[in-house]
Formats: structure tokens, sequence, C-alpha cells
């Protein structure tokens, strides 16, 4: 398992115990014995709680540009437009604030208690009078924050299991130390990475502000970063998946797609630092301008996914030609796709399920793209509830057996979610968890991946942690982590704490 530390700066090396051995669609990666060993996940920060970070933390595009994209889109009208901007919030701060780098989320000021009200009034006016649909009004709520302010009773009718998981581990747990780089402490934040084998070398494709670094990891004593391939743009959002023997690598803040044909990596003998065995004619730069906040490929399909609420995802196909992939679908807001930070693909039965986590959304959509290539079109199945509090849906992913659905909020309000989605059509909520030491030090997740029965997770400021999932319905154990935030030398010593920065450190 490789992760990355924001903080520190390391890629690091770990293994995770599990009890069986099997193979994931999404990373093609080799299984050894009993020790999972290549899981990519990637690894950075976020704060510590507060009502004012989690409420109004500026994610992504302003307020202004969002409201755009909903009257490009006829979600609502000039004069709805007009009102917000000019009657409701006329302070440009709140309206034009933005992110400015995963590590630096800026924050908005707040709307007064009685201006959230009257807002909220003026919403359900024109709910009752139909010139405002539901999921629009859910949205421009969850955007403005606009929750009962303090001092408003609320009642919490949910009775959904809810709480940190349990833990009695020691040490790591199930969870091994091996070995780190940091090989560009200089260089901005290491985004996202992925892993390739060939032979009997295996890599790490590790991004960041420069572009694509791939480090030869077979020895994690002597860990070696054999190139790195210079790309625009990236900084903070660069993300790379592969394909047989070729890597997939898209951006935003200026950043394009690019195809890298791996071929040249030795599948034996070690290469030297910066040998730099990739030619120029084996990298291409394939376009889409600021497609990629986050990279998936499985199935033979390349999903570029925007995190925009104008465009969603963007489905290309990579088997008629790899180094030239051909586009299948545009974008998947034109079939009932919203935001699509991230998406997650997986066959259940017969079917190819993609969900799409739709961020300011609050939801995560599932779709049928089974027969993709032949009808250009991802046919909607079903949508996770509303959810009333402020989250943003983040990542996903499935039990192996694709009955369970554990779902990632970026705005802290419950972490990981679980739906049963043996019904694609109606996910049903099962419980909320958190890792186990949250009710005293406040960390918020940000990604997640299956192997097994274990649910491995990038947990920013509370590193990677590891749950064991075998019965949902019971309840959830936590059995191992590794504090890449707190102790990123893994020498014992904690070095940072959670929740003093209050900016994005630790586990991507």
């Amino acid at each position: 398992l490789f992760t990355r530390s924001n903080e520190s700066g390391n890629c690091v090396a770990t293994t995770v115990a599990n009890n069986r051995t099997t193979d994931n669609n999404q990373s093609g990666m080799k299984i050894r014995s009993t020790i999972t060993i290549s899981v990519y996940a990637a690894v950075a920060a976020m704060s510590l709680y507060t009502p004012m970070a989690r409420a109004n933390m500026a994610m992504l595009a302003p307020l202004r540009t969002r409201l755009k994209i909903l009257l490009d889109r006829h979600d609502i009208s000039d004069a709805q437009y007009t009102q917000i901007v000019t009657v409701l919030v006329t302070n440009d701060e709140i309206l034009d604030v933005s992110m400015k780098d995963h590590d630096d989320h800026a924050t908005r000021p707040t709307l007064s208690n009685e201006l959230v009200l009257i807002f909220l009034e003026w919403i359900n006016e024109e709910l009752t009078e139909n010139r405002l649909v539901q999921d629009t009004a859910d949205l421009i709520i969850n955007l403005f924050t606009l929750y009962p302010p303090p001092g408003i009773e609320t009642v919490n009718m949910s009775s959904t299991p809810n709480g940190p998981a349990s833990a009695s581990y020691t040490s790591n747990g199930v969870v091994q130390f091996l070995g780190n780089s940091n090989f560009a402490p200089s260089s901005g934040i290491y985004n996202g990475i992925w892993g390739y084998e060939i032979g009997v070398r295996e890599y790490a494709l590790q991004c960041n502000a420069v572009g694509l670094n791939i480090l030869d990891v077979t020895d994690t004593n002597n860990i070696v970063k054999v190139q790195t391939i210079p790309m625009p743009g990236g900084n903070p959002w660069r993300d790379v998946a592969t394909y047989s023997h070729y890597a997939y690598v898209a951006a935003q803040a200026g950043g394009n797609a690019w195809v890298i044909d791996l071929d040249q990596l030795s599948s034996s003998t070690p290469q030297g630092t910066d040998d730099n065995p990739i030619t120029e004619d084996y990298i291409k730069d394939i376009g889409y301008l600021n497609w990629g906040h986050t990279v998936n490929v499985d199935k033979g399909l390349l999903f570029l996914n925007s995190a925009g609420g104008s465009t969603g995802c963007k489905i290309l196909d990579l088997e008629s030609d790899p180094m030239s992939p051909s586009v299948l679908v545009d974008n998947t807001v034109a079939y009932g796709g919203r935001d699509c930070h991230d998406s997650y693909v997986q066959t259940i039965g017969n079917s190819d399920i993609l969900v799409s986590s739709d961020g300011y959304y609050k939801t995560w959509r599932i779709f049928d793209i089974t027969n993709i290539r032949t009808t250009n079109t991802p046919i909607y199945l079903g949508v996770t509830p509303l959810i009333t509090t402020k989250v943003y849906a983040h990542q996903s992913v499935m039990s192996e057996d694709g009955n369970t659905l554990f779902v990632f909020e970026e705005f802290n309000d419950f972490d990981i979610g679980i739906y049963n989605i043996q019904n694609p059509a109606s996910p049903k909520l099962i419980r909320k968890f958190q890792w186990s030491d949250d009710d005293t030090m406040n960390a918020i997740v940000h990604n997640g991946f299956v192997r097994g029965d274990q649910l491995i997770v990038a947990y920013y400021e509370a590193g990677l942690r590891v749950f064991d999932i075998s019965n949902v319905n019971i309840g959830i154990t936590e059995v191992g982590k590794l504090e890449t935030y707190r102790d990123p030398d893994s020498d014992g010593v904690f070095n940072n704490q959670i929740g003093l920065t209050g900016n994005y450190k630790g586990a991507w």
C-alpha cells in the first residue's frame, strides 16, 4: 500500500494484513499471499472541525460562479439570480471568495441569523409557487449554508447508528510501515497516486504540481525516482490511473489530460535516479483542459471527473486506441448527473455500475453503463436519500459483493456513511461512523478503498485508518493505522497534533 502525506511530503509504503487474496478491477495490481501490497492511495490534509471552517469553507468555484451555472442551465431564472446576488447576499466577499489551494481553504464571512431565515423564507416561497425545484433548492441551501442558526431548536429524527468505530489493537494493528520517500520537498503538495507493475518491478505513479513522477518501489528500502514528466497546471489538483501499460494523467488549475505509454520502464533490472527511460514519443497531451479534478479508469473506460456543476464526468473509450481515447459521453449532467467530484465503477452481476459523488448536491448517484460503448448513454438508476445537514459528497467505494456502498463526505458532518444498494433505485442508509478517536480529536475524512473485509481510508490528520467491514449491520471496528500526519517519520514521536493548524494536512 502506498500512501501520500501532505505534511511530511512522503510517499509512504506500508502493508495491510488481510485474511484473503483477491483481485480488484479498479487497480489491476498484484496481491501477494495474505498481505495486500498493491492498493495505491494518495495522502494530504484537512482542518479540525470548527463551525466556521465546516460551514463556510470555500470549496472549488466561487458561489457567484455556481449561481451562473444554475442560470445557464435554466435551473434558476434571471430574476432569481438577481434576487440572490443583489438583495439576499450583497457581500461580494461571500459571493466571490474561492479555494486558493488545497492547504489553504478560504473561509467566507457568515450570513447573519436574520438573513439566513429571510433566505430560507424566500426559497420556501419559490418552491410553493413552483418557481424552483427541490433539487435546486437543496443545492442553494448547501452552497450558502442556510441551516438553522444557533438558538433555533431542531430535532434529529434519524435513528441511524452513528459514532466512532471501536478499536482494541496495539501499535499499528494490521498495518506495517515499510519505507517512504520525499523526493520533491519544494515542489508543492503531492496529489494523485497510483501503481503499475511490469515483470518483477513495481512503480508508484505520483503526481504533484510539476507533473507525473515515476518511482521504482520494488525495494521499499531504496525507493528511486526514475523520471519526472513535466506538465502544466495541477496545483493542487492532478490525478492518475492506469489501463494496460498506459497511464492517464489529468489536472485542473490550467492542466490538460495526458497519456503515457509505460512500456519503456524496466521489467527486470533497476533503473537509476532520473534515468528518464520514457521518451517523448511515448508521451501525449490529449487536451481536455481542467477536466481532471480526479481520474478513474475501469472496464477500459477513462472517467475525467470535473467536480463542476455544469459538466459532471466525461467518459472516454480506451480499448480502440489507448493513446487517442474517443469520447463516449461528453458530460454526465445531460443524463441526470451532477457535480461528479469523483467516480467509482464496479461490476455487479451482469451490470457495470457507475457511482458519481456529487459534491455540493450531497448525494451519490448510481448509473448503469453496461452498454455505454453502443448507446453512449449512462442509464440513471437511483440516488442516495437527501441529507438534511451540510455535507460534501466527496468519494465512494463498494464492497466486493456489490451490496454495500461506502461514502465519504468532506464537510465533517458524519465522515463515512454505509448504504445498502442491493436495490440501486432505493439505497438504504445502514449507519454512519468515524475513526476511533473522533469524539476527542475531530479529523476529517478524504478517500477510501476496499480490500476483502477491510476498508482502507485516508483520514487527513488522523492518517491512514483500516476498518473491519465484515458485518456492517452489527458494527465497525478499527483494526489498524499509520500516523502519516502526527508521526510522519514513523519514529514513534508525534511531530504534529490534530486540529492545531486548521488546514488540510495528512492522509490524502
